[in-house]
């Protein structure tokens, strides 16, 4: 009966809480405060990188058991949702949510359109996105050095500059990353997959900003100018060696 009153008591608190405002556990990373000590340890999570709920099947790993959940229907034969034009791509989903959002694709429905530049977008999520780069709102920051992120995904990878953490690891040379893009990038050493042409000269690259410079020959474009004699170049290597006509080093 003692435990039990116990409980009432906290939970009583905890309640009042949401009518007094009171916040009393704050984050010592980023002075955001919080009603109850569970909210503060899944906050945690945005600056540590941490990312405690494991699939057993596949290893892959999320912050929320909800997305857990989610992610487990995807090993699972019962994906009820199916595209009603599957003809064509046969896809088939574990929410109806998931469904509606891809059929999208089929329609070409755009249902979220931005009022300052008339852009408009499938999902809300690429929409509330999307209007950060109208406001320059950046609401996630890094309180150890104080950059400011748009994305809290960008946040979290930031954050493992810091932490040092390297989640993404290469199964062929073991080279390790911080960030999963950066990885599929690496990968294509070992593939030798080059998916950005130039469509002037047939000639691949590895990486669209490699293929940006190369085009840059045809173009005959030179955005690195020099501040003391204005030649221009093509790439910044070059300009840092013509600097060198002037520094004398």
């Amino acid at each position: 009966m003692t435990v039990i009153r116990s409980l009432d008591t906290a939970n009583l608190r905890r309640h009042k809480r949401i009518h007094t405002g009171e916040n009393p556990f704050s984050c010592s990373d980023c002075d955001q405060k919080f009603g109850c000590s569970v909210s503060l340890r899944k906050h945690m999570r945005i600056h540590t990188g941490e990312q405690r709920f494991c699939c057993k099947v596949c290893d892959e790993k999320f912050e929320k058991r909800s997305r857990l959940r989610t992610h487990m229907r995807s090993h699972k034969s019962n994906t009820p949702f199916k595209c009603k034009i599957c003809e064509i791509c046969g896809k088939k989903f574990t929410a109806l949510k998931h469904l509606k959002e891809h059929m999208r694709i089929h329609t070409g429905e755009t249902p979220y359109c931005c009022e300052f530049c008339d852009k408009k977008f499938t999902y809300s999520s690429s929409f509330r996105n999307h209007l950060r780069t109208h406001t320059g709102e950046r609401p996630f920051c890094c309180k150890l050095c104080d950059n400011k992120f748009t994305h809290s995904s960008s946040l979290i990878s930031h954050m493992r500059i810091h932490t040092g953490a390297r989640p993404y690891c290469c199964e062929i040379c073991d080279k390790k990353f911080t960030q999963l893009r950066t990885l599929k990038v690496h990968m294509r050493i070992h593939t030798g997959e080059r998916p950005f042409s130039c469509t002037d000269c047939d000639k691949k690259f590895r990486q669209s900003s490699a293929l940006r410079s190369h085009m840059r020959i045809h173009t005959g474009e030179g955005p690195f100018s020099c501040n003391d004699c204005d030649k221009k170049f093509m790439s910044s290597v070059a300009l840092r060696k013509h600097m060198r006509t002037h520094t004398g080093e």
